[in-house]
């Protein structure tokens, strides 16, 4: 009886090599723009301070709920449509639907552009806090009005961004967004040193138009730019992608709205400053524990897309994604949280050290986030837009109601619990409803690995809460160790990439 050949038996993919090549591959460009947006933030808050972060957090929520609410839902469903046509090999097919998305997208960004415009009184008095003593007297209503080209460029950004990820352009795609990350530091800094407060529109809207010119750098690349946003025979060829897109402009709309709001209420009920705490605290825990989940909207996505119809192929993917988001996760917030205020030295300034127990109690939200992510793109894979909204519709008045309770009874820390048992709500709504309409299932293992990094996590995060650091770092780094020497060890067992590392050293050792 013939033997399996070990050599090919040791190369044989196993069920994390793909995700974690991407998850490597995005996780790593995303570490240097982590770094860049660190050194921005990092002068942001020495030159400006809590009220100019509030600011900005303010600014920028604003721009994104306008932006949500006028773009269509162009950046989700240009994806799913380009997908097909790619897997398809349509080349024709392909430009021509490429200029439908820019004709929509212009479109789309002048009405934006126009509607800020003319909403901008309205946005004064929903979002500036008029009590506040510590805000500059600045005429707000003119400062919105001043924004609205943001709202233009995210849009056109957003569908040149989803035309790169469609046709699987996954390096071009994490270059333009490092570009793009380093062109905003480049230039919001000299508007922060030379203008303080006052230079602050005036950064937003150069970083955002600059980062737009460095996606369409890319994206001109696969097609030179043709659009006829005025021409009705070319609109007329996307309507089934607007109308696609309605559930999805609706769910954008009401996250940047609870999301708005939710600032809105710190403000109104605490002060400008307090918003920037709060900003300070999610960019603790949200913002740089989201490079673990950069490569599912560029990879994973388009690729769910494909076999959303084989269900034991889809159950399969999405647990392999799950797991290794968990597994370097775990590990990664523990980290996080036992040398947090040494973070916070670095990424901010001493002040803003009153934003640590927020984070803190947040770091649930992140690792509640790394096992619902990979559940959640099975509707917009599948297209299912009414159940995509309405689960984003579900956490998101969970979320607002959770914070203005939290913040109520307990300040900064209470946001913090309340964006935990957010997530947590929707782990358990997710996975239940689309365990019901896609026949969705954990596999043993996965639930093995939530459970039991949940817990070191746990343990983690008491042990970084203590002020005795001989407890701090003699019990959390012991069980840092044990929950990073868990993940390899799982990482190890289903992924041949150190096999290929060792091959590679002796080939090059021959050499």
């Amino acid at each position: 009886m013939q033997q399996p050949d070990s050599t090919d038996n040791q190369h044989k993919p196993k069920a994390y090599d793909h995700v974690l090549k991407y998850t490597g591959l995005f996780g790593g460009i995303q570490g240097i723009i982590v770094v860049l947006s660190a050194v921005r933030n990092k002068f942001a808050t020495m030159l400006l301070g809590q009220v100019g972060m509030g600011l900005i957090d303010l600014y920028n929520h604003a721009m994104g709920l306008l932006s949500n609410a006028t773009q269509f839902g162009i950046p989700v469903t240009a994806v799913r449509k380009l997908s097909k046509l790619h897997e398809e090999g349509q080349t024709q097919q392909i430009r021509d639907y490429i200029t439908v998305i820019r004709s929509w997208s212009t479109l789309t960004a002048l009405a934006g552009a126009l509607l800020c415009m003319a909403l901008a009184p309205l946005m004064n008095r929903m979002v500036i806090p008029t009590d506040d003593p510590t805000l500059p007297h600045f005429n707000y209503t003119l400062q919105f009005m001043l924004l609205s080209p943001i709202v233009a460029c995210l849009t056109i950004s957003g569908a040149e961004l989803a035309i790169l990820k469609a046709l699987r352009k996954l390096r071009e795609l994490s270059v333009a967004t490092l570009i793009g990350t380093l062109t905003t530091l480049l230039l919001t800094v000299p508007f922060y040193l030379l203008f303080g407060l006052r230079g602050i529109v005036p950064a937003l809207v150069m970083s955002t138009l600059g980062a737009m010119l460095v996606n369409l750098s890319f994206s001109l690349r696969v097609q030179a730019w043709q659009a006829r946003p005025f021409s009705l025979s070319t609109l007329r060829r996307g309507t089934e992608m607007i109308r696609l897109g309605l559930s999805y402009v609706l769910a954008g709309t009401v996250a940047s709205a609870a999301e708005m709001a939710a600032r809105a209420y710190i403000a109104n009920h605490g002060s400008t400053a307090e918003v920037g705490l709060y900003s300070a605290g999610c960019i603790l825990t949200v913002s740089y524990a989201r490079l673990i989940l950069m490569s599912m909207d560029a990879d994973y996505f388009p690729r769910l897309s494909g076999i959303m119809g084989k269900r034991r192929e889809m159950n399969r993917m999405i647990n392999s994604q799950l797991e290794v988001c968990v597994l370097l996760m775990g590990p990664f917030l523990i980290l996080f949280s036992l040398f947090l205020p040494l973070m916070i030295h670095l990424l901010f300034t001493e002040e803003f050290l009153a934003a640590s127990s927020m984070a803190l109690c947040a770091m649930f939200s992140m690792y509640f986030k790394a096992a619902t992510a990979p559940i959640a793109y099975s509707s917009l894979a599948k297209g299912d837009s009414v159940v995509y909204f309405t689960m984003e519709f579900l956490y998101y008045v969970a979320f607002l109601l959770l914070i203005m309770l939290g913040h109520t009874l307990w300040g900064l820390p209470g946001c913090g619990i309340a964006l935990s048992v957010a997530n947590l709500f929707d782990l358990l709504l997710i996975s239940t409803v689309y365990g019901v309409r896609y026949g969705f299932r954990f596999t043993g293992k996965a639930l093995m690995i939530i459970v039991s990094q949940g817990v070191l996590l746990a343990a983690g995060l008491w042990m970084a809460a203590q002020q005795a650091l001989s407890l701090k770092y003699g019990v959390g780094l012991p069980v840092l160790l044990l929950s990073g020497g868990l993940s390899l060890w799982m990482l190890h067992r289903e992924t041949t990439l150190l096999q290929s590392l060792r091959s590679l050293q002796q080939r090059l050792r021959h050499r």
